[in-house]
C-alpha cells in the first residue's frame, strides 16, 4: 500500500501553522506591550501620588502653624478650605502626607 503526500495540503498546513505561530507572537507582543503601558502608567501615578503628599503635608503643616487672628478674613477663609479638604484625607493618607515632608501631628 503506497502513500501519496498531498503536496497542496502539505503547504496549506504549513502556511496555517505559520500563521498560527505568528498570531502567538503578536499577542505576546501586545501583552507585553501593554504590560510595559501599565507598568509605565502605575510609576506615573505613584511619582504623582508621592508629589500630592507632599503637597498635601506642607498644606497641613502650614495651617497647624498659622494664627488666624492675625490674618484678614479672606486668607483666614481660605486656609479654611484647605483645612477642611485635608481633613477628607483618611487617617492613614494624611499621615503619609505628614511623613513625606517629616512633619507629624501633636495631640
Amino acid at each position: 500500500m503506497t502513500k501519496y503526500i498531498d503536496k497542496q495540503a502539505l503547504q496549506t498546513a504549513r502556511y496555517n501553522l505559520t500563521l498560527h505561530f505568528k498570531d502567538k507572537t503578536m499577542q505576546n507582543t501586545t501583552h507585553s506591550n501593554e504590560t510595559n503601558m501599565l507598568s509605565a502608567e502605575l510609576e506615573l501615578l505613584m511619582k504623582e501620588r508621592e508629589t500630592l503628599l507632599i503637597i498635601a503635608g506642607a498644606a497641613a503643616g502650614l495651617i497647624a502653624e498659622l494664627n488666624t487672628h492675625d490674618l484678614p478674613i479672606r486668607t483666614v477663609e481660605a486656609a479654611d478650605l484647605l483645612a477642611t479638604t485635608i481633613n477628607k484625607l483618611s487617617e492613614e493618607t494624611l499621615q503619609d502626607a505628614l511623613s513625606s515632608v517629616h512633619a507629624s501631628i501633636e495631640n
